[in-house]
């Protein structure tokens, strides 16, 4: 399917196959350098019928456009007015699906959990701090709790086997001095 767009320079209607998309072009008008934008999406307007999907505006078929846009409040990016979800930065604006959504999205990508710092030396220095903030995030949903909490246990595990490798050190030159 192409893309549809306008050059900002000259104003002249183009057309992109959508490999195209992302990639700088010239426009066959002026020359310019023009971006070939990401096609806008209209979202499917959901009717309120009961469990079973008796609403109108479900099975009527015909496709409900509305032009009114408004901001997303989370991310601003301008969505349908009457939009249950956000196709930028997927928040749920419907209460009712919304807990649905977020059961559905509990895994987390790597960038999200990564600590920083002083996380680093927090649990290091601070095991039982590090792992009282840990459950904290973990209750508040932040996939950086379960990060501390893994890290607060390897520090616990490397120091015990340090005090196990002390004290078979000096079990041994114990029994070599007793020679």
């Amino acid at each position: 399917m192409a893309v549809s767009f306008e050059c900002p320079t000259c104003g002249k209607k183009l057309k992109a196959p959508e490999s195209a998309i992302g990639k700088s072009l010239a426009c066959p008008g002026c020359e310019a350098q023009v971006s070939c934008p990401e096609p806008i999406y209209e979202v499917e307007v959901v009717g309120t019928g009961d469990v079973n999907g008796s609403a109108a505006d479900a099975h009527s078929g015909a496709p409900v456009v509305v032009n009114d846009r408004r901001p997303c409040p989370m991310c601003g990016e301008m969505i349908l007015a009457t939009a249950i979800k956000c196709r930028y930065c997927d928040e749920v604006f419907d209460q009712g699906l919304s807990k649905t959504h977020r059961l559905k999205s509990t895994r987390y990508h790597r960038e999200e959990a990564k600590l920083d710092i002083e996380h680093f030396a927090l649990a290091i220095l601070c095991t039982g701090g590090a792992l009282l903030l840990a459950t904290y995030w973990m209750v508040r949903g932040d996939p950086r709790g379960l990060s501390l909490v893994k890290l607060a246990v390897y520090v616990i595990i490397s120091v015990l086997l340090l005090y196990v490798a002390i004290g078979l050190l000096i079990a041994l030159i114990q029994l070599i001095g007793t020679r």
